[in-house]
């Protein structure tokens, strides 16, 4: 097996950018703030590392065991990207798993021991028993893989937020870190909310590109069940609505100071989502379904480095009222 092969199993882009993520959540919205009040995070750089290697290493694991359950079909969906059975082993496949989501887990267990928190190593097992479970069932079930891909990627998000929990329990001036654990808080949640919806959003357009595949064995998604044109229906109506949410927080961003940041929403992800409706109304074919579903990757990318803007046009400062 080569290098590449090994990048295709395990997703390698997509892991850069997980931990592209994180590090701009950790250190362009979270540290700033605590900083500003004097509060030094409990996510030293090196146990930060770590944590960043296990949420990457369950996600890589997840990707192997589930290219592992999706070789027969991925053989007709995506046959240029199958790389189990043909470059590696089913069972190096699986041993490969084993050991990524084992390390994985046993770095976020270390990790939320030394915060003080073991229990936080929790959302490390669960990822890895819902990334497994994903594979071998949940996808086959109408949304509810779509649903559980979509709250582990907004975990992703989430995870350097809860894994500084010092931010509810220092008693360090309580309304002065209220009203800053209220700022973190919105801001990263807001940022959790854009990447759920547009995973999900993303997921269902991937099951109307595999559709044709799914059907042939029998793999219950919602374009198998309900049918293309239906499925699209919905998927519009989710764009919808994740354009008036962001639409109302860009509003929101705007008239509290940061046009720039606002500008750079509307033209980086209002815009480009309304492009996606039309090529959502317009696809009829594989291809299309293909083009849409980058376009929504691409907008996703390009929504959470808004978080470089808003670093740049807002933390410079840190307002005294919120």
């Amino acid at each position: 097996m080569t290098i590449k092969h090994f990048c295709t199993l395990i997703r390698c882009t997509n892991l850069i950018i997980i931990a592209i993520t994180m590090a701009m959540v950790k250190y362009l919205i979270i540290d700033p703030i605590l900083e500003a009040i004097l509060l030094p995070p409990l996510l030293t750089d090196p146990l930060f590392i770590m944590l960043v290697l296990s949420v990457v290493l369950v996600a890589a694991g997840g990707y192997a065991i589930n290219d592992y359950f999706d070789t027969a079909v991925d053989s007709i969906n995506k046959p240029e990207r199958v790389v189990v059975g043909t470059a590696l082993s089913r069972r190096k496949t699986l041993l490969m798993h084993l050991i990524l989501t084992t390390i994985g887990i046993i770095l976020g267990l270390y990790v939320g021991w030394k915060v003080g928190r073991p229990s936080l190593g929790l959302f490390h097992i669960i990822s890895a028993g819902l990334l497994w479970f994903y594979s071998s069932s949940y996808k086959k079930t109408v949304l509810v893989g779509n649903v559980v891909i979509s709250l582990l990627v907004a975990l992703v998000v989430l995870l350097p937020l809860f894994y500084e929990y010092q931010i509810y329990t220092s008693m360090i001036d309580p309304f002065k870190l209220l009203k800053h654990s209220y700022m973190i808080m919105t801001r990263v949640f807001a940022y959790a909310f854009f990447a759920f919806m547009l995973t999900l959003i993303r997921e269902i357009v991937k099951d109307m590109e595999d559709a044709s595949g799914d059907f042939q064995f029998g793999i219950r998604t919602m374009p198998v069940v309900i049918g293309i044109t239906n499925t699209k229906w919905i998927t519009g109506i989710l764009l919808v609505a994740t354009i008036f949410v962001l639409g109302r927080i860009i509003k929101y961003v705007w008239e509290t100071g940061n046009q720039t940041l606002a500008m750079y929403g509307l033209a980086a992800v209002i815009i480009p989502l309304f492009v996606a409706l039309l090529m959502l109304i317009k696809a009829q074919s594989k291809q299309d379904f293909h083009k849409l579903s980058l376009f929504l990757k691409m907008i996703m990318f390009s929504g959470i480095l808004s978080i470089v803007v808003y670093y740049v046009t807002f933390m410079g400062y840190i307002p005294t009222s919120f």
